[in-house]
């Protein structure tokens, strides 16, 4: 059972009665929309129980220490009676404050208790004292510390990344000059800057939320702090992010018809976002996976099928932007073919040369091919090869995918072995 005096831990916005048993923040009278407790700090409070309904399973706190030298017995404190609800009273804001990342303060004022400020506590000690009755005009009202906090938004394109931070100046109407400010987080770096463009893509936001405090002295800034909750999700994981969206918007990458097929090096080059060295290194494999991972394709399974069991492991996969993004693998049977596949398409087309040539030179016919097809149409194309086929020094074949929507794993298995019969058999 919990004494009357025990101790909570304040983690991931739960209060931690022991190890393993926790209060959400939501069955508490914190408002937890209204602010944030720092991720990096450790936060162990000793509390005392003013109220206990057994009923209600509500409990009513009163913080008896905000920073206790020694809490040992948290890790064996026990939950009898049952406790849902956790109500806190008379917080002192001088000592939560602190520990928060950001917050309304306007929000948390209801739980707080009026705290005598310093300045007022040696007014009233000195209230009876017989004053001099000399004027003193050496200090003035400017050289009293006037603190300021504001909450304000502010463009991802106007920051500057830094090694471990990000800087940027904000203007205020209560200053002269616009404040420079810098937000702190160990995940930043300087080669950030070239792909800044896209962090507002993946958060979902053009900007992102400051909590800033301020100090002014003689009309001097003496004192200035600034966070961000959304600085602070910038990690691995959000970089991560960011390298497959640019592989997401590979298909959004303009290109002439000069050239049809590039390989994945070519691609990143012409994407917005350069190949700095903290954007993981990604494969051929890795970008269909994440295409596949992240979409619903129709034709998920001819792709997987292609590019893990039948690509060849003397070449790398090859994309294509036009008419539409695009795979191109190299397939091994009786003799070599080059097989196209585009994302969400019905059919996929395959070509060889009809006498025994070097592969580039049939890589070379078929980013041709693909050139003609963006021009006139896949329709016309076929009417084209069927017309000219004896003509022509390379054959081709089209494999549909049929019965997707009806019977997909039948429809599948008949594409995969006609596939199969084509390798084998040649095209001729």
């Amino acid at each position: 059972m919990l004494s009357p005096i025990f101790f909570i831990k304040i983690k991931d916005n739960k209060i931690y009665l022991n190890e393993t048993d926790f209060i959400p923040f939501s069955q508490t009278n914190i408002p937890e929309d209204s602010l944030g407790f720092k991720s990096n700090l450790d936060i162990t409070w000793e509390v005392k129980s003013s109220f206990h309904d057994l009923d209600s399973k509500k409990i009513e706190l009163e913080i008896a220490n905000y920073s206790p030298d020694e809490f040992t017995s948290f890790l064996s404190q026990k939950l009898n009676p049952e406790i849902e609800k956790i109500e806190f009273k008379e917080l002192l804001w001088s000592e939560v404050e602190p520990l928060l990342s950001y917050y309304k303060k306007i929000d948390l004022m209801h739980l707080c208790k009026e705290e005598q400020e310093k300045d007022d506590l040696s007014s009233s000690e000195n209230k009876f004292q017989i004053q001099p009755q000399s004027l003193d005009f050496s200090t003035s009202s400017l050289n009293v510390p006037k603190k300021y906090h504001e909450v304000f938004n502010f463009l991802f394109s106007n920051i500057e990344f830094h090694d471990g931070y990000i800087s940027f100046s904000e203007k205020f109407n209560f200053f002269n000059h616009p404040i420079e400010f810098k937000i702190f987080n160990p995940h930043l770096l300087k080669e950030f800057e070239y792909i800044k463009s896209y962090f507002p893509k993946v958060m979902g936001i053009k900007k992102f939320t400051v909590l800033a405090d301020i100090e002014i002295t003689d009309n001097r800034i003496t004192e200035r702090k600034a966070t961000s909750p959304h600085i602070e999700l910038i990690d691995h994981n959000f970089i991560e992010k960011i390298s497959r969206k640019r592989i997401l918007d590979f298909p959004k990458i303009k290109s002439d018809l000069e050239d049809s097929i590039f390989d994945l090096d070519e691609l990143i080059t012409m994407s917005d976002i350069p190949n700095i060295d903290s954007l993981p290194n990604q494969t051929e494999a890795d970008v269909i996976k994440i295409f596949l991972e992240e979409r619903e394709i129709r034709n998920q399974k001819q792709i997987e099928f292609l590019a893990f069991e039948k690509q060849s492991p003397k070449e790398k996969i090859k994309f294509n932007l036009k008419p539409k993004f695009g795979f191109i693998f190299l397939l091994e049977g009786k003799s070599n073919f080059y097989c196209w596949e585009l994302l969400n398409d019905n059919a996929t087309y395959i070509w060889s040369l009809k006498n025994s040539k070097p592969n580039e030179t049939l890589l070379k016919k078929v980013e041709e091919i693909i050139t003609q097809i963006a021009l006139i149409g896949r329709q016309q194309y076929r009417k084209f090869y069927k017309e000219n086929a004896s003509t022509l020094d390379y054959s081709f074949h089209a494999l549909y995918h049929d019965k997707v929507n009806v019977n997909p794993e039948v429809g599948f298995e008949d594409w995969k072995n006609n596939l199969e019969a084509l390798l084998k058999n040649d095209l001729h």
